[in-house]
């Protein structure tokens, strides 16, 4: 039974996995992660396999889990946002560089198989003064 691993956990992306394990193996939980290789190599492969499983052993499952679930509340709360330059909290997305990157995404994708940015969503423009980051 001390080598039992449970799932309790998984990810589309296997560095998500890797800070759940992180989190866990500071709080000295033995940590497995399944999966991780093949959903690295092709973006499809994460869909089709269930994703990135992270496992613990049984004899830390209700401790493991507990932890979890914080990490999980905290991960889906809101996080508010504000304007580096101004402080206002209205803010959106610059579409026009996100629709660039998608874009540049699903070229790479055609051509090569994989993803040649990984910067969808990540430019925000303040709409009180117009910076954006």
């Amino acid at each position: 039974m001390k080598d039992e691993f449970v799932q309790i956990a998984s990810f589309f992306y296997a560095m998500d996995a890797h800070i759940l394990r992180g989190i866990l193996e500071s709080e000295d939980i033995e940590v497995r992660l399944f999966d991780e290789q093949m959903s690295s190599v092709l973006p499809i492969y994460p869909a089709m396999l269930g994703g990135v499983k992270v496992l613990v052993n049984k004899v830390n499952l209700d401790k493991a889990k507990k932890i979890t679930d914080v990490y999980f509340e905290n991960l889906h709360s809101e996080v508010k946002t504000a304007c580096p330059n101004c402080d206002s909290i209205k803010i959106r997305h610059d579409y026009k560089k996100y629709f660039s990157s998608l874009f540049i995404n699903a070229l790479g994708i055609f051509i090569g198989g994989y993803s040649l940015s990984n910067s969808l969503c990540r430019y925000k423009q303040c709409k009180e003064c117009g910076f954006t980051w």
